[in-house]
């Protein structure tokens, strides 16, 4: 603002009416403009900052400052030398020969579908405790014998994971029998009691929660001081989302995920909780679904996951385990949620929960939105549907070729700040003021709203916008229904 303490004056002139009402004037003084550049006095603004793709960071850095005039160009010379930051390859928390590892929640289904999955990893004593610490069932011979074909040992414990003086005990007797120090630790213990909440005895409800969160907290005092690898909890989906009878394991539940990531805060090592939907060929809950004793529904959790599923979510968890950030910087998360709810599953359930969910329901219909369309919902989506709207209610093709022609005219005014009314048939396009980049957005614009495929070379090369309109009804699939 400098100049204007000198007394300087800014004054716009328009050319274009200077030119017409003085030709003289106008003469006279693009004689003078050039006989200065002749004369060297006045200089051409450069109106491109050349960048090489190499010092792409610097052109950004530019363009943020706001200090350019015109373009920033970017050359992608052959010869340049461009840094690259690549994110390290995700690193497996490793399973030790010499570790111990402790699953909590039983000795058959899903607990040794895991177990499995620990010695195929190369984990060489595992350890399950139950309430029954049963070893002699079937299910728990069979993992018995699968892991000492595989030169590893398998102890069945009986342990309340629920109480502090169990769990201390049991970490006695694994060392008391020769067994290494527990290196990770996967709590699965879980109870069902599947009632309304109006009807739901006290003893049925911290019987479901016992094992989940007086077990985690046993768990968490007892191993704190330790040097853990890992320490993942089976959550469940119902923590997130809920489910019908269920209050007191989606209550445990969420209780576990905050837990985690309260663990993770004040410890080095990191704890995850995993959400899982329903388990479709192993585990509690597959029992007692097939044995009708517990709400979970595949109608509302989608389709449930496979025993070899869990495995491949198990490797994902492992995956910088003991990492708080990723290679970017950005912080983990605690929870892995797997198995939420489809949009459509969902829809029936919150329609009948009330205008209380409404906010919800909105959501979700924003969601659906998105998903047909294949982006985010946009004012250029908002424009689509409009213009589709119109055509789907229009039958003969030349009043579908109306209603593009008008669309076409809107949006041409929209980018060149001109009125849509100025526009005829027989404007020329050269004198619409679509310049290469005005062009690239209509093409695109017709690309997205019109579906019509029509290049930037040729809408410049067309005579008139009556050629333009004429070429993209016949293009465009919106225009013949």
């Amino acid at each position: 603002m400098a100049p204007f303490d000198k007394g300087v004056t800014y004054s716009a002139v328009q050319l274009d009416v200077l030119m017409l009402q003085r030709p003289d004037k106008t003469k006279q003084l693009l004689d003078t403009v050039m006989q200065r550049f002749a004369q060297g006095t006045w200089k051409p603004v450069h109106l491109a900052e050349k960048f090489s793709v190499e010092h792409l960071e610097s052109a950004m850095r530019l363009m943020q400052s706001g200090k350019h005039i015109g373009k920033i160009v970017i050359n992608n010379d052959r010869d340049a030398r461009v840094p690259l930051r690549v994110m390290n390859a995700a690193r497996m928390s490793e399973i030790r020969i010499d570790g111990s590892y402790l699953l909590t929640g039983g000795t058959s289904g899903l607990a040794s579908s895991l177990s499995k999955w620990l010695v195929d990893k190369g984990a060489k004593h595992v350890v399950l405790a139950s309430r029954s610490g049963d070893a002699q069932s079937a299910s728990a011979q069979d993992l018995i014998d699968y892991a000492r074909t595989r030169g590893a040992t398998v102890l069945m414990e009986k342990c309340d994971v629920g109480s502090p003086t169990q769990v201390a005990a049991l970490l006695e007797r694994i060392e008391r029998r020769g067994r290494p120090e527990v290196r990770g630790v996967i709590h699965g213990a879980m109870v069902l009691k599947d009632a309304m909440f109006s009807s739901m005895t006290a003893e049925d409800f911290n019987a479901v929660l016992r094992p989940k969160v007086q077990g985690i907290l046993s768990l968490y005092h007892t191993l704190k001081s330790r040097d853990l690898d890992f320490f993942l909890c089976l959550s469940s989906v119902a923590a997130v989302v809920g489910n019908i009878g269920q209050a007191p394991y989606s209550a445990a539940n969420g209780f576990m995920d905050h837990f985690c990531a309260r663990w993770s805060q004040h410890n080095s090592q990191k704890a995850i909780s995993i959400n899982l939907p329903s388990i479709s060929d192993v585990g509690y809950v597959a029992e007692a679904i097939e044995a009708g004793m517990t709400a979970f529904s595949d109608k509302v959790y989608a389709a449930p996951l496979s025993e070899e599923a869990v495995c491949k979510v198990m490797d994902a968890a492992l995956q910088d385990n003991g990492k708080k950030s990723d290679s970017w910087g950005h912080r983990r998360s605690n929870n892995m949620v797997v198995g939420i709810p489809q949009v459509p599953a969902l829809r029936s359930i919150i329609e009948e929960a009330g205008p209380a969910f409404s906010i919800v329901k909105h959501s979700m219909d924003a969601l659906s939105r998105e998903e047909s369309h294949g982006s985010a919902v946009t004012s250029c989506d908002t424009t689509r549907r409009s213009v589709a709207s119109q055509l789907s209610a229009v039958l003969e093709p030349a009043e579908r070729s109306s209603v593009i022609e008008a669309n076409l005219k809107k949006r041409i005014a929209a980018i060149t700040l001109r009125d849509p009314e100025s526009i005829a048939p027989e404007s020329a396009i050269a004198d619409l003021g679509l310049d290469s980049l005005v062009t690239v957005e209509l093409h695109s614009w017709i690309l997205k709203e019109l579906d019509a495929r029509v290049t930037v070379m040729e809408i410049i090369g067309f005579q008139t916008f009556k050629q333009l309109v004429d070429i993209v009804c016949a293009r465009s699939p919106l225009a013949v229904g």
